[in-house]
């Protein structure tokens, strides 16, 4: 399988009126078949192949119209450029720019950016989407019929794809520090990485579509990967609805970043304490951990109330974007979720590595690598992948597409380990503090052993130079603390006090800085180290 019109098409003849999508609305759900799916992308297709588009940027919230749009380019021969939305007005302009986009998918909710562009005529057409009219410009519904129209006297006019090779999308990352690169991912990387998934990962028949659409993690394992295993997307159209919706869709799984898998434990101890079961819920995953231990697994009986909250299907919590407290993960692990923990970076389409069992859990590794992709750890600790998902390089900037390759190899810019084959993330080599005396340390490290703290929330490690020339690094630690805990300062203080004592000296922690607000973040939730 090497194009998306392949994967469409294979989903249309297998899954046919199977539902693929479910969108929470007023009147109810809104459900989209296989079969129907196929139909609006290749209609859309059809449409957009009269434009003579090349590139096409994508710009809205989380919904079926997304989907299709992307879809829909790619079938077409074109390349998409999805874009996070939560960038600034600034920040998509030249994205737009820097992709050389012919055209922009934009939704409602950005209005004034879509006009912000045509008026300076940087695209030359703006389709509208998840709406029926829109400001004078084309919508996503006008494309398709008009699209249908077109493939009466050919079925198959608009469908452009003709290389495996060929770009299928240029996705610039948001990154948790330096400039965003244009990574390109051709329709063999992308497909490839679902494929090596489908052989690795054993899902539900529901997923629930949590993290951004335009974020790789997301589209390629909720989106494609259901695509090509006839599961039912649900889409979640807000935060604020999200436990209406696990209520209403009732998943079966879903894919999540490390501060929504914390913020689902903590609201499970938070209700469990509202209603005077705090003590029960310790009592029993004391009983769970014993009793599994000698093989009897009742967790899901032992915790049936929980897993109602979550719609009574929910099994599989796919985990990625950043380093997981290992003591979260198992304790999500004893309230009878499966926790699979994996490692992938969006130039590698993305995933890279998982754990692959509810056997034998490994709460602190990333997992082994999937089929088809290598790893490697070079001389410095950095992780290196090599394999059909890696990228093709980045858009227009061939030093940066040069320095990111040893010999073949993607360089990732994590540092890590391998212990019988199962990897282990320290860090970013450009988060690494080097002592003077030539020790190494890893801010994450530090960071997950804070967060276990009560009263700390957020926590980025670093280090300043000491008052005196000459004089050794000193580390801070910049805290967001927990403003219920009673005396949260107080607590954090002796808890670091306590922890010194046990750490090497190197690694202690000698200064603590408090702030009032959480940390700024990408959209997928990493803290943005400046």
């Amino acid at each position: 399988m090497k194009t998306f019109l392949t994967l469409i098409t294979r989903a249309r003849d297998l899954f046919g009126n199977l539902p693929a999508y479910q969108i929470p609305a007023r009147s109810g759900v809104v459900e989209h078949t296989f079969a129907e799916f196929y139909e609006d992308v290749c209609n859309l297709a059809a449409a957009l192949t009269s434009y003579n588009l090349g590139k096409v940027a994508l710009l809205g919230e989380n919904s079926y119209d997304w989907v299709v749009a992307y879809m829909a380019t790619v079938v077409s021969g074109g390349t998409i450029v999805p874009i996070d939305k939560e960038l600034t007005e600034q920040e998509i302009e030249n994205i737009v720019r820097m992709s050389d986009a012919g055209a922009l998918f934009c939704s409602n909710d950005y209005s004034e950016v879509a006009d912000h562009i045509k008026n300076k005529s940087i695209v030359k057409e703006i389709f509208a989407i998840n709406t029926p009219t829109y400001n004078g410009y084309t919508t996503l519904n006008q494309l398709i019929e008009a699209g249908a129209k077109l493939r009466i006297a050919d079925k198959n006019y608009g469908q452009g794809e003709n290389s495996a090779q060929a770009i299928a999308s240029v996705v610039f990352t948001s990154g948790t520090t330096g400039v965003s690169k244009g990574v390109m991912l051709s329709r063999e990387n992308l497909l490839a990485n679902v494929i090596s998934a489908d052989k690795f990962i054993t899902l539900g028949s529901k997923t629930l579509s949590i993290l951004p659409m335009h974020h790789t993690y997301e589209f390629t394992l909720d989106i494609l990967f259901s695509i090509y295993q006839g599961r039912t997307v649900a889409i979640n159209n807000s935060v604020k609805y999200l436990a209406q919706n696990m209520q209403t869709f009732s998943p079966t799984d879903i894919l999540i970043v490390p501060l929504v898998a914390e913020a689902l434990l903590s609201n499970i101890w938070k209700n469990a304490q509202a209603q005077g079961k705090a003590d029960k819920l310790r009592k029993g995953l004391k009983l769970s951990r014993a009793l599994k231990s000698i093989g009897i697994d009742i967790r899901r009986k032992l915790f049936k109330d929980i897993h109602w909250a979550f719609g009574g299907q929910l099994r599989g919590l796919f985990i990625g974007g950043a380093l997981l407290n290992k003591d979260t993960a198992r304790m999500l692990h004893d309230l009878g979720f499966v926790v699979n923990i994996g490692y992938g970076i969006t130039e590698c389409s993305p995933l890279v590595t998982g754990n692959i069992t509810d056997k034998v859990c490994f709460f602190d590794s990333c997992g082994v690598p999937i089929p088809g992709v290598e790893i490697r750890l070079a001389e410095s600790g950095e992780i290196e992948v090599r394999g059909s998902s890696v990228m093709q390089g980045y858009y227009k900037n061939p030093q940066a597409t040069k320095e990111a390759f040893n010999g073949g190899w993607f360089r990732t810019g994590d540092i890590g380990t391998i212990k019988k084959g199962m990897l282990y993330i320290t860090g970013r080599v450009k988060n690494l503090i080097v002592l003077k005396n030539g020790k190494n340390i890893y801010p994450e490290e530090l960071e997950l052993i804070i967060e276990q703290i009560p009263a700390v929330k957020e926590v980025v490690v670093g280090a300043r130079e000491g008052a005196i020339a000459g004089e050794e690094l000193s580390l801070y630690a910049e805290i967001f603390p927990d403003t219920e805990v009673p005396e949260p300062h107080k607590d954090i203080e002796a808890a670091i006090a306590l922890l010194n004592e046990k750490l090497p000296y190197y690694k202690r922690i000698t200064n603590i800085v408090f702030r009032e607000k959480e940390f700024a973040k990408t959209t997928t939730k990493k803290i943005k180290r400046y």
